[in-house]
């Protein structure tokens, strides 16, 4: 039999758990991560790295150790070259443009870079204007339209059969780049049909 002590803890936590898995809105003070039932990304106004104590900035304090990758970019992983994503993991910037294509590119024409294809993960925050939904089951990929950044599968690789993971099976060969992070070999990035 259920209490009403016991229902009302698990309403709290569902309702906070679906608050963390929403998309994330970029920072209006500067604060960044989970702030209270909020979640925000750093973003150009405020800087683009989320320190450890969850401020945005540029500086090193900002962006070296401790930076948060779920909620901003961090200077270890910046593209020193325009690339992006797939083997190299590395994050768009301001110098090269701030999305990162499907073709694994940096820059900011909506077209090209910003738009349909555009990988989240390696992009500043707020730059790619994709409605990318985060997997509430652990699937992903461009047939669902689903990512496993944002979710409780961060930080993984998509498969290519639409699955988050971290092993080679995941990450190799097929891995859906714009759908997760870490990608070693043969990534596949979003696609539009």
């Amino acid at each position: 039999m259920w209490s009403f002590g016991l229902l009302a803890a698990v309403a709290l936590y569902s309702s906070s758990f679906t608050a963390m898995l929403s998309m994330a809105e970029l920072s209006p003070d500067g604060s960044c991560g989970v702030i209270g039932n909020q979640t925000y990304e750093c973003w150009a106004d405020f800087g683009i790295c989320c320190s450890g104590s969850h401020w945005c900035g540029n500086s090193t304090s900002h962006c070296g150790g401790g930076c948060d990758t779920r909620y901003g970019s961090c200077f270890n992983k910046l593209t020193p070259d325009g690339t992006c994503g797939g083997a190299n993991g590395y994050t768009c910037h301001s110098e090269f443009g701030t999305c990162c294509s499907s073709n694994g590119f940096c820059g900011n024409s909506t077209a090209q870079y910003c738009g349909a294809g555009c990988q989240r993960a390696f992009s500043v925050a707020g730059t790619c204007l994709t409605g990318v939904t985060p997997s509430m089951d652990g699937s992903c990929g461009a047939a669902k339209n689903v990512t496993c950044t944002g979710s409780l599968w961060d930080g993984q690789c998509c498969s290519k059969n639409g699955y988050c993971g971290k092993t080679a099976a995941h990450c190799g060969a097929g891995c859906q780049s714009g759908y997760g992070t870490g990608c070693t070999t043969g990534s596949i990035g979003k696609w539009t049909s």
